[in-house]
């Protein structure tokens, strides 16, 4: 493990409430997990949480910070830079749709951008298509397996209707935690992961606040370590 790092460190966040911790961030960072990654992509990283997330849990790994937004580019650069992790996190502007990256990763990570809006429809597919700043799930997903090593993984948090379309594309998925927001509450998000390997799905409710809107048990032992409070 290395030099804790918590969420209060994140001073600029707590300033700016257009840029604050999600707890699908949160969750995605950590939960995504590879035996030993040399390399990490986070694309999409806004503020940079899961990426420094990502650095704290594996202290021999190189990180790659993608964000597309300046403004949060700028940001996520900041935020490294006052991370105890920034001679390994490296924080690239750039759209993943068109950059060229020269890396292959052992793990990429995404809470991939989406509009909530565009799962009304029936056609899901068409309407995401048609959102100008939302990451067409064809693309995230075709280019994120492309750009995994041989033993790499994808790990990503969605709406179930995006976690769909995606399941319509050439992958194996080796892992799906069904994030309920309280108990008998219909799942809202699914973090995944994803792999090239053959290998049989494993499945897995996570219920992510009590009846009293308190975090549950689970989540409060999942993020203890990036918590000081827990």
């Amino acid at each position: 493990m290395g030099k804790p790092f918590h969420f209060k460190q994140f001073s600029i966040l707590q300033d700016n409430a257009n840029m604050k911790v999600g707890t699908d961030a949160v969750l995605l960072g950590a939960m995504a997990h590879h035996p030993n990654p040399k390399r990490i992509l986070d694309i999409g990283t806004g503020t940079g949480i899961i990426g420094l997330m990502l650095a704290q849990r594996y202290p021999e790994a190189q990180i790659d910070l993608l964000e597309k937004d300046i403004p949060a580019f700028k940001e996520a650069k900041l935020n490294a830079l006052n991370s105890p992790f920034d001679d390994r996190v490296h924080v690239i502007q750039g759209d993943f749709e068109s950059i060229e990256l020269i890396n292959k990763y052992d793990l990429i990570v995404s809470n991939p951008p989406y509009h909530l809006e565009d799962f009304v429809s029936s056609n899901e597919k068409k309407r995401i298509s048609r959102s100008s700043d939302a990451l067409h799930p064809e693309i995230f997903f075709s280019k994120s397996i492309e750009h995994l090593n041989e033993n790499g993984s994808l790990w990503f948090i969605s709406p179930l209707p995006y976690f769909e379309i995606c399941k319509t594309y050439v992958a194996n998925l080796q892992h799906q935690i069904n994030i309920i927001p309280k108990r008998n509450k219909p799942v809202n998000r699914i973090v995944s992961c994803w792999s090239e390997k053959q290998g049989k799905t494993k499945q897995e409710d996570f219920i992510l606040r009590q009846e009293n809107n308190i975090y549950s048990e689970a989540y409060q032992k999942l993020t203890k370590e990036f918590h000081p409070h827990y």
